[in-house]
């Protein structure tokens, strides 16, 4: 799939960028990583190896102080992007209290966004309740829910992402279990239980991997909850602004 493709061809065609691997040399001209990471796992964890990632080209340019880089960031890769702007390498989602990291905003000159979900996305909730249809396959409920970014992109309760017959928004937290639990969503669909049970070599086998299962899948609608408000809570000494654009999205 070339999914990505049409962005790397504008900046090579367009804007005169020249398509590079980590592993050149250093050599003149404006050149465009593409930074490749797995999609499936929890978003803190691509901002670091993002990180990683940036210094390994600043690296190649020894010569110029604090050389900084551009990014062209894609759907979720947006909200990678928010967060190492905002906090760096750390992992604040623990904290109590969240304070500015300046460490990522000052590897970036400037940072475009593209199609990102910063409000969520009501897909991420049918992807769990339904798994997700890609390409000629579908990528099974229980499955879904092994992935962490999946959660992390579930809608911002600021949205009436889901509302009655009359459009009026139903009052529903989709960060708490107990929710998917009373609409038997997910990892609490009674036929999916049943198949994860006879799965198994024992019925007590298939019950203490449910009760696992179970307890990923809450931890991940908390975490989830706390990456949401990590990109929400107005920072003190923030270190960027922003310019937004907008379209129809209509050709």
């Amino acid at each position: 799939f070339g999914i990505y493709q049409e962005i790397i061809d504008t900046l090579v065609n367009y804007g005169n960028y020249q398509l590079t691997e980590l592993s050149q040399p250093y050599s003149k001209g404006r050149k465009l990583y593409v930074f490749n990471y797995d999609w499936r796992q929890d978003n803190v964890k691509s901002a670091q190896q993002l990180d990683d990632f940036i210094k390994t080209i600043q690296s190649k340019y020894p010569k110029r102080q604090n050389q900084k880089v551009d990014i062209v960031a894609h759907s979720m890769g947006g909200l990678i992007t928010r967060y190492y702007i905002r906090y760096g390498t750390k992992d604040v989602l623990n904290d109590n209290v969240l304070n500015s990291n300046p460490e990522g905003a000052n590897n970036i000159r400037k940072a475009i966004f593209l199609g990102t979900p910063n409000l969520g996305l009501v897909l991420s909730v049918n992807r769990l309740v339904n798994g997700y249809k890609f390409g000629i396959r579908t990528i099974p409920i229980e499955v879904m829910i092994t992935m962490p970014s999946v959660y992390q992109m579930l809608p911002h309760s600021s949205t009436n992402w889901i509302v009655d017959l009359y459009g009026n928004k139903i009052d529903m937290d989709i960060y708490d279990y107990k929710t998917w639990q009373t609409y038997q969503w997910a990892i609490y669909d009674p036929e999916l239980r049943e198949q994860i049970i006879a799965s198994e070599d024992s019925i007590q086998k298939g019950n203490e991997k449910l009760v696992t299962l179970e307890k990923y899948f809450s931890k991940n609608l908390e975490r989830a909850r706390s990456f949401l408000k990590s990109l929400s809570t107005n920072l003190e000494n923030s270190t960027h602004d922003f310019i937004m654009m907008g379209g129809d999205c209509a050709k």
